[in-house]
């Protein structure tokens, strides 16, 4: 055989073997756009529907094949959880969950010590801790996130495309605007749990009368308005006021 036709054939080889890199690089990457659609899309739907109905946007059909069939199911399974976990924290953090706690016919029922309110703020702040706590877990910690593969023996390539994905899944001011609305219902609670220590320890000098709460005390009667309106000034309540009477005999 010539030196001329082996270097032939080697060229052609080359060329062979470049060509059908170059093909399976197309194809990645058109796998990899039509996922990353398929994810913005998604994220969108969650954005705007306030329902959040999971099921019509994650369990759609799966629209790519191989490695990244195992991708994309593991993402949407992924935000499920992610959108799951963020549903159940935003209907604890909701504040109509709080607006009969100062009403007359709470006040009325459960003094003097408060107990059954107190516990049930305790129970509310335990489960807000519970479920914040996951939602950033399944947020930021990248071994949780692997939890959801579908493939545990997905390739490593694949495994850090599928990372890549989760950072789409929330925007930083949505997870700045979650944390802040957390922590001020924890701060909230607090300031429940300081009116009903006030009103136990001052159980002597008030009373329920026509629906709303009447100090016999000015003093006491000012020092509870002040405890009060810590709630206003938490931007938790809006208008709470206005469902409340609070007056002085």
């Amino acid at each position: 055989m010539s030196k001329k036709y082996i270097v032939i054939t080697i060229i052609v080889l080359m060329l062979i073997i470049g060509s059908s890199i170059t093909f399976k690089i197309a194809l990645d990457f058109n796998k990899e756009t039509k996922i990353k659609n398929e994810i913005s899309e998604i994220t969108k739907y969650l954005e705007i529907n306030e329902d959040n109905n999971l099921a019509v946007i994650l369990d759609r059909r799966i629209i790519t094949k191989g490695p990244y069939s195992e991708v994309e199911k593991s993402i949407k399974l992924y935000y499920k959880n992610l959108y799951s976990s963020l549903d159940n924290l935003n209907f604890l953090l909701d504040e109509d969950n709080f607006t009969n706690y100062l009403s007359s016919k709470n006040l009325n029922e459960d003094k003097p010590s408060f107990i059954k309110s107190k516990n049930n703020l305790q129970n509310s702040k335990a489960q807000m801790e519970e479920n914040y706590n996951r939602f950033i877990d399944t947020l930021t910690n990248n071994s949780t996130k692997i939890t959801f593969l579908t493939d545990k023996d997905l390739k490593r390539y694949y495994r850090d495309f599928y990372l890549e994905l989760t950072s789409f899944s929330v925007k930083d001011e949505f997870s700045e605007k979650i944390e802040s609305s957390y922590k001020e219902t924890l701060n909230k609670i607090e300031i429940y749990n300081e009116i009903f220590d006030f009103l136990a320890a001052n159980k002597g000098h008030w009373e329920i009368q026509n629906d709303a709460i009447v100090f016999d005390d000015t003093i006491i009667y000012e020092e509870y308005v002040n405890i009060t309106e810590k709630i206003n000034s938490n931007t938790i309540i809006e208008d709470e006021e206005n469902d409340k009477e609070v007056s002085e005999s």
